[in-house]
């Protein structure tokens, strides 16, 4: 699941964060690290957006949109 983070204002720096949180599974599985997709949909797009902040449990984890597109 993800959330974004809510606003009062745009972020001064640019970086849009959002907290992601994984869930386990229900039935037994091997404890083995794997990797995790998330697709969200920014629309409209800030004008003022120049990256996005991912806050997890342990971490976090900034991507530029340059390093995007």
């Amino acid at each position: 699941m993800h959330f974004p983070f809510q606003y009062l204002a745009p972020p001064q720096d640019g970086i849009y964060n959002y907290e992601f949180m994984a869930v386990p599974p229900i039935e037994a599985s091997a404890t083995v690290i794997t990797a995790i997709e998330v697709e969200y949909i920014l629309d409209p797009m800030p004008e003022d957006l120049l990256g996005v902040r991912i806050h997890e449990e342990q971490n976090n984890m900034v991507e530029l949109l340059n390093n995007i597109l």
